[in-house]
């Protein structure tokens, strides 16, 4: 599924606190409670194939520990990503 572009929803700046702002009024309304707010970012064409690029290829795989990893989770054979069709 693609990316969709959110242009409705904000995002809190505040580590730990992820709220799901739709609307301008929602994101006020939070922001009265001490928070500060931001626009939620909307990916150019060329971030969401850079985006697409990364997740095919495994690049997050190699950074993954503990029952996450591609090792546990049976993907990687004799030094290369072995992928399924469930994996696009």
């Amino acid at each position: 599924m693609a990316e969709r572009n959110q242009r409705n929803r904000w995002r809190c700046t505040v580590v730990g606190c992820n709220p799901v702002l739709i609307g301008e009024p929602a994101a006020r309304e939070h922001e009265a409670t001490g928070h500060r707010i931001a626009k939620w970012p909307i990916r150019s064409a060329a971030g969401k194939a850079k985006a697409r690029r990364r997740n095919k290829t495994g690049y997050y795989d190699q950074y993954n520990v503990g029952p996450k990893s591609a090792e546990e989770r049976g993907i990687i054979h004799d030094d290369y990503m072995a992928f399924g069709e469930d994996d696009f």
